[in-house]
């Protein structure tokens, strides 16, 4: 066989020449490309020569004859068997040919050859279409990558494009040829390569892009519309993609997005609702919804309460004054309590309308029943201070002053009315509100006079221990040194006034006197009588009644009548004690 061109003299089956072809390659040409048969090498040559010929003319089906020599009958069967073994070989292509697959864009896919084919292959590295193709010679791997730059949805890699993008085995040269000669009675084939080289044929479908839902929920777990989102590619947020509002369940859906990394930033929410700025991200997956769930705090403040003395301005530094804490639709929602500084805070509370109305009242003041003004939290993290004042409770003593006798009843001509008093503090008196001192110890508060009905009170004092003393006495009665105690106690938040009644009981002013009767008739010197009686009256009585028979007997310091007068031996009579005025005796 040497290297000669010539025409076809026979037509042969296409089949049958194929495989001639290919008889003539592995049987000769892929081992002695470039060896021609001279006398030098015939017998190197020769047996391996004419076995080719011998297989190209039976599967020409010129001759079906057989080696007379029955060992080398043998031989050449067991050539043929190898020959139409590696032929067999050259026609098997890759276990995955045909198979259709489907690949997510910016993924990559790799096909194992279970037939150990394309190990056999060249390597190459081409891209079609956005759709690369990678393998290395000795390897039964193909990897198939669908990079951002492709836009099909669907790409068949067929034979002709297999060949074009150079995805082939070779087993042959480029230049090849086929001739036959008649040359008497036989006929000879001559073959310089092989060319009708496997290919690869595949389908791939393309996953191009994937959708994204947007979810927005409070803290609470609650769906929350009407927030607005901006989607980008880059994580600057730059050549955002758009905006997108969630609608009343509180999702948005946006499709077809190129199935990588999304970046996502809140640009609006509802004014409960902190605004999270940050970027988050999210990779999208193709033919695939995915879903990112935003969750925003609601906006939180605190209220703060520092009680006030209503007529002072002083802060009250008392703990344990509590607060109940009611929304916009009057539901109590918490309370609070102030500490020693007199300062009441809230927990967090959520944004929203907010009042406050005391339930306890501090230590000497009464309970504010009126609620406060509202408080509108809307800002996250503010405390909202607000001042609620108290009244203190006011103290009240009201002095009644009474004979030690007779009560109410006035003896002789002296009179209850115009006694003055003064009230002073037994322990130092404190305000409620610091605790400082008002008053010290025995320093007095003021003074009040008794009134026609015997009474004097004072007002507005504060709670604490006092004491009354008389200081003046009123006409007709001593001076009462007497010290009497009073305590003015809190006795709850609902009382105003705490009134304390003192009773002072004073001595009227009282003497006796004495009389001695005489007589002078008959003589010029007196004589003392004995046994002479005598009757009191007082001369108001006699003014009053208008006559000394009419009027009463005039009342002993105990407010008894007087009794009468009797003169002794000697002429004289001794008074009971007699209360403070002017009298007669008869």
């Amino acid at each position: 066989m040497g290297n000669k061109k010539g025409e076809y003299t026979k037509n042969y089956a296409k089949q049958d020449l194929s495989k001639a072809y290919k008889v003539a390659y592995v049987g000769w040409y892929q081992k002695h490309p470039n060896v021609v048969l001279d006398e030098s090498n015939m017998e190197t040559y020769k047996k391996e020569y004419v076995f080719t010929q011998q297989l190209i003319w039976q599967t020409l089906k010129f001759s079906p004859g057989k080696f007379v020599d029955s060992s080398l009958e043998t031989e050449y069967q067991t050539f043929k068997s190898n020959v139409e073994k590696k032929i067999k070989e050259m026609d098997l292509r890759v276990s995955f040919n045909g198979s259709t697959n489907t690949i997510d864009i910016g993924q990559s896919k790799t096909l194992q050859d279970k037939n150990k084919v394309l190990k056999s292959y060249p390597t190459f590295d081409v891209t079609d279409s956005g759709i690369r193709f990678e393998h290395t010679k000795g390897s039964n791997d193909l990897k198939i990558t669908i990079t951002n730059e492709c836009k099909v949805e669907s790409y068949q890699l067929t034979d002709q494009k297999a060949k074009k993008l150079g995805i082939q085995l070779k087993y042959g040269g480029n230049d090849f040829g086929a001739f036959i000669f008649d040359d008497g009675d036989q006929t000879v084939m001559y073959t310089n390569g092989y060319t009708s080289d496997p290919t690869l044929f595949l389908n791939i479908n393309v996953n191009l892009y994937g959708n994204l839902e947007i979810a927005k929920k409070d803290d609470k777990g609650n769906f929350i519309a009407n927030t607005k989102f901006k989607i980008s590619y880059n994580s600057d947020m730059s050549n955002i993609i758009g905006i997108y509002t969630t609608g009343e369940n509180g999702k948005v859906v946006i499709n077809d997005l190129n199935p990588k990394v999304i970046y996502i930033q809140e640009v609006e929410v509802p004014d409960n609702l902190i605004l999270d700025t940050e970027v988050h991200s999210i990779v999208v997956k193709p033919n695939d919804t995915t879903t990112y769930t935003a969750t925003n705090s609601w906006k939180q403040g605190r209220i703060k309460a520092i009680k006030k003395d209503k007529e002072t301005g002083k802060v009250v530094k008392k703990d344990g004054t509590v607060f109940d804490i009611y929304n916009s639709s009057n539901n109590k929602v918490s309370s609070m309590t102030t500490n020693v500084e007199g300062i009441a805070t809230s927990e967090l509370l959520d944004y929203g309308i907010y009042y406050i109305k005391e339930s306890k009242a501090p230590n000497s003041y009464t309970i504010k029943a009126e609620v406060s003004e509202n408080i509108n939290i809307n800002e996250n993290g503010k405390i909202y201070e607000i001042i609620v004042t108290n009244t203190r409770v006011k103290g009240k003593v009201i002095i009644s002053k009474e004979d030690s006798k007779t009560g109410k009843k006035v003896q002789g001509e002296g009179s209850l009315q115009g006694a003055v008093y003064g009230i002073y503090a037994r322990n130092p008196i404190l305000d409620p509100a610091d605790g400082s001192a008002i008053y010290n110890q025995d320093e007095k508060i003021g003074e009040v006079i008794t009134d026609k009905d015997a009474n004097a009170s004072m007002n507005e004092l504060y709670l604490g221990e006092y004491y009354v003393k008389e200081i003046k006495p009123s006409l007709g009665y001593n001076l009462d040194t007497t010290e009497y105690d009073f305590s003015l106690d809190y006795e709850g938040q609902e009382v105003t006034i705490v009134t304390k009644n003192v009773e002072v009981k004073e001595r009227v002013i009282s003497q006796p006197f004495q009389i001695i009767k005489v007589s002078v008739e008959g003589s010029t010197e007196a004589q003392l009588l004995k046994g002479a009686e005598f009757t009191i009256k007082a001369q108001k009585d006699i003014e009053k009644f208008g006559s000394w028979e009419e009027a009463p007997v005039a009342k002993n310091a105990n407010g008894e009548e007087t009794t009468i007068l009797t003169t002794d031996e000697k002429g004289y009579a001794i008074s009971e004690r007699l209360p403070y005025r002017n009298v007669y005796c008869a």
